[in-house]
């Protein structure tokens, strides 16, 4: 990352004929790449393959579910959401740690801090159905807390930040309290585009425009500049990231507070992009303050694009 020297390459083995790169998620001391089976292979439909950070070695696959996946890992173990249940294997043994079960069908999740936190429904994943629970679980230890929802809103987890939990339905936002499960505030025909976790806020798009929410309270309060509005991808700290579209275009950061542009970066190759948590055309880390784009050139002519 300080120097962009290569330093390994792996060929990722054991897998069948057809297999897809469908996400790549890194800590410190583990990648874990997820890998598609085609539609007629036996077995899982996803695998996660966990490789050292350091050297790249391969060293085991497990099973996950298709829209699941390693949600955390450190240097001894990973946590994968499965088909039925949340599991930390050892990296060592691929010994099971501990497991929570989710029911007959992937629910809906989302990681914050140190929880991995579950929509409770009965349809799954892609359901929007009633949500009546929020599980919370410790990605260290497996404790599990549950949090009985006032109500039942069908709507699918979209984040947790200042002790909000946040379902998104059809027609409005609600922010629920992840202690006590009541209902905080809602907002109609409003849907999360970002969330600020260090300053407490949420940016929502209602119609047109874009505008701050409070967590804690469910207040609206200011809004960018709608010239850039569209271009925002992640903020942190109060920090937008923003990109331009086209050959010409540069990424640049947006203050939220003071409504500025505060730095710009020189033009990137075309095409660039910046994609969601699995990190395939990008990444901000949670807890980092460093964004990473995915930038091509060299497309045309029957010649692969070069991507870095």
């Amino acid at each position: 990352a300080t120097t962009g020297h290569q330093s390994w390459q792996t060929e990722l083995t054991g897998l069948p004929v057809g297999a897809v790169i469908v996400s790549v998620r890194a800590w410190p001391a583990i990648v874990a790449v997820g890998v598609s089976a085609p539609a007629a292979a036996s077995g899982p439909s996803r695998a996660e393959i966990i490789l050292s950070a350091a050297t790249g070695r391969q060293i085991r696959s497990l099973p996950a579910a298709f829209y699941g996946g390693t949600v955390w890992a450190s240097r001894t173990a990973a946590v994968v959401v499965g088909s039925h249940g949340v599991i930390s294997y050892a990296n060592s043994t691929g010994r099971v740690l501990w497991q929570r079960g989710t029911g007959t069908t992937a629910q809906t999740w989302t990681v914050s801090g140190h929880y991995l936190y579950m929509a409770e429904t009965a349809g799954g994943y892609l359901v929007s159905g009633p949500v009546s629970a929020i599980r919370r679980i410790d990605l260290a230890t497996g404790a599990e807390h549950v949090t009985r929802l006032s109500g039942k809103f069908a709507g699918t987890l979209s984040g947790v930040a200042d002790g909000v939990v946040l379902l998104a339905g059809d027609s409005e936002l609600r922010g629920y309290s992840i202690r006590t499960g009541s209902l905080q505030w809602r907002r109609p025909a409003a849907a999360l585009e970002l969330i600020d976790q260090a300053k407490g806020i949420a940016y929502v798009a209602a119609g047109n425009s874009l505008r701050a929410l409070r967590l804690s309270s469910g207040d609206l309060l200011g809004r960018p500049a709608q010239s850039v509005a569209a271009g925002l991808y992640a903020i942190r700290d109060g920090i937008a990231l923003g990109l331009d579209q086209g050959a010409l275009g540069v990424a640049w950061g947006y203050d939220m507070s003071t409504r500025r542009v505060v730095w710009t970066s020189t033009s990137l190759p075309w095409p660039h992009f910046f994609a969601d948590s699995s990190g395939l055309g990008g990444s901000a880390g949670e807890d980092s303050a460093v964004t990473l784009l995915a930038t091509c050139a060299g497309r045309g002519g029957g010649v692969p694009a070069v991507c870095q």
